[in-house]
């Protein structure tokens, strides 16, 4: 099946349909990556409060530090899958943010510098209005993935067995944590256009 790039010849120039075609088929992939990043790491939070309160439990009976380390064992293999996931999942977010990202600078680009139709200029604001929302949604969550990544770094100083685990995490966290600048940008860019503003007739 050709894409809208492959069924384009050599000696004509993208026009809006075929860019704007391109622009809608980059993110959906990309935004699924971001929901099962924020499944696992909610996953993986979770686990860490049960261990928490396992932990809590075992100090009210006394069983002390060999009973603590018996919830970090415990904790260590109910985390065996989520880290592996979130491991792939960080991996994916960061590399095809990247692939995605010429396109989109592409697209804001050809949006900003071209004569548009009145229902194709509504069409780029809507557009850019959900890169817009994407943009604040994700630095919201990178602000929330910081403090967890703080977090998780506590904890992992007082296992061994759960280090590697969180350092794992921590290094997924973060490719999520520093992506957050392309889609800065893509903002960045929107709002030099004058199409970013959906007040604008």
């Amino acid at each position: 099946m050709e894409t809208p790039q492959q069924g384009r010849t050599n000696e004509e120039p993208p026009g809006f349909i075929e860019v704007m075609a391109e622009a809608e088929a980059v993110l959906p992939a990309w935004l699924n990556i971001v929901e099962k990043f924020a499944a696992v790491i909610a996953l993986i939070g979770a686990e860490s409060s049960w261990a928490s309160e396992e932990m809590a439990k075992s100090d009210a009976r006394g069983d002390g530090f060999a009973g603590r380390m018996s919830v970090a064992e415990q904790l260590s293999g109910r985390l065996s899958e989520p880290v592996e996931q979130v491991e792939t999942l960080g991996s994916q977010y960061w590399s095809t943010l990247s692939s995605i990202d010429p396109g989109i600078i592409g697209f804001i680009r050809h949006a900003g510098e071209s004569d548009l139709a009145p229902e194709d200029r509504q069409a780029v604001r809507d557009f850019f209005k959900e890169i817009k929302q994407l943009a604040a949604v994700t630095k919201d969550t990178t602000s929330h993935l910081q403090g967890f990544s703080d977090s998780i770094g506590g904890a992992a100083r007082s296992s061994s067995r759960l280090r590697p685990q969180f350092r794992t995490i921590q290094a997924a966290v973060q490719k999520v944590i520093d992506s957050q600048t392309v889609l800065d940008e893509w903002n960045r860019m929107i709002e030099e256009t004058d199409l970013g503003d959906d007040d604008q007739p």
